[in-house]
């Protein structure tokens, strides 16, 4: 007699394989795991702001270019993911340790980021990554460009002349990377010292103390 098992039960049982052995980044909930048949090792992460239909693509297209995704499990108020464990250091540590990167480096590690990306902004609707960054890039000990964080990206639709990004209920925006403009149905402050100088530069001496943004994203976005 055949049971009928379901997939939600299936998914928990995959994922009681994993038992963690290590904190990697206890702010973000990020663990080293192993599985325990295998002994294999694998980072998983809890994930509270989301879209889970980009990590399905990545687990479907099974890119070099991204961490493979074992495990894609919803719990009670997080996703919670298995990835390939990946040796090697950011492009944030690598650039601490060694300074500028030659022209060749560059040059390489921006065509492998452009090809990492073209099949998120070739899906239909297209992906956008929206939170590319050197913490968030990693070169492994073979020298294989890989980004490691998705959890900003999300489908980019057009409604009649606008550009929306749907991604999780709750936007975050790396300070120093994303462009403070970018940010989906919220207010923007600037500060007191912003403000004085675009009043110095342009002559005005009065102004509004935020702007209203529409739900758009700038198509440059990656």
């Amino acid at each position: 007699m055949r049971v009928q098992v379901d997939d939600k039960i299936r998914q928990e049982c995959e994922l009681s394989y994993y038992h963690t052995i290590g904190v990697l980044n206890e702010a973000h909930e990020v663990f080293y795991v192993q599985h325990k048949e295998n002994h294999k090792i694998y980072v998983k992460k809890n994930l509270y702001v989301y879209n889970r239909e980009i990590y399905e693509f990545i687990r479907q297209i099974n890119s070099k270019y991204f961490p493979q995704i074992y495990e894609c499990v919803d719990e009670q108020d997080h996703l919670a993911l298995i990835e390939e464990y990946i040796n090697g250091k950011t492009l944030e540590e690598l650039q601490k340790e060694k300074g500028i990167f030659s022209e060749k480096e560059a040059t390489f590690i921006i065509c492998e980021l452009c090809n990492a990306l073209e099949p998120l902004h070739a899906h239909c609707p297209p992906f956008i990554h929206r939170d590319i960054k050197p913490s968030n890039i990693m070169i492994s000990n073979e020298g294989n460009v890989k980004i490691i964080d998705l959890k900003q990206a999300g489908r980019h639709d057009v409604i009649g002349n606008k550009s929306v990004c749907r991604a999780g209920a709750v936007w975050i925006r790396t300070v120093g990377f994303a462009h403070r403009y970018l940010c989906i149905g919220c207010f923007v402050k600037c500060s007191a010292d912003e403000k004085a100088a675009k009043r110095k530069k342009s002559g005005r001496q009065n102004g509004s103390d935020s702007f209203k943004l529409h739900q758009s994203v700038p198509g440059t976005a990656l």
